[in-house]
């Protein structure tokens, strides 16, 4: 009888031992699931990031293009003044062109200004989308590292 309870003792442990084993290896699976998702999510992210970077360079060129054009329209009213201080009888004429050259010189200050704006809300973008990689490579980082660990308990137990 005490051979019985024994077996049984025995038998109970290697059932509770299988169902560990299942619920681990559950567990396992499912953290392999979300190490997947995480990394998806990275890739996802950096595709992102690799696309914000060219609209910061495109950016940039247009910013780039748009002062080149400002110099020169600011070189061009300089010149118009020059024009008027040596020409008396020419004077009402440019005056129109310089009223119509400082207008048109506000609205490229206006978009150079709008356009400096979006390049700082672009560059806290990146910067958060930086910040994020960061925190899900953490996480990521975090969570193979417990898997390691269930990995090397149950190999113990």
């Amino acid at each position: 009888e005490e051979k019985d309870n024994f077996l049984q003792q025995i038998s109970k442990m290697e059932a509770e031992t299988k169902e560990i084993m299942t619920r681990h290896k559950q567990e396992v699976s499912a953290l392999e699931e979300r190490a997947s998702s995480k990394e998806k999510l990275i890739s996802a992210l950096n595709s992102k990031l690799v696309a914000a970077e060219e609209v910061i360079e495109n950016f940039k060129k247009s910013t780039a293009e748009l002062e080149a054009k400002h110099c020169a329209m600011q070189t061009l009213v300089d010149d118009r003044l020059a024009s008027i201080e040596a020409s008396q009888q020419m004077n009402e004429r440019f005056k129109n062109d310089k009223i119509s050259l400082e207008e048109s010189l506000k609205e490229k200050t206006k978009e150079i200004e709008f356009l400096s704006k979006e390049n700082e809300d672009i560059m806290l973008a990146y910067s958060n989308i930086e910040n994020l990689l960061s925190d899900v490579t953490k996480t990521s980082d975090n969570e193979k590292t417990l898997l390691l660990q269930q990995m090397s308990k149950m190999e113990a137990e």
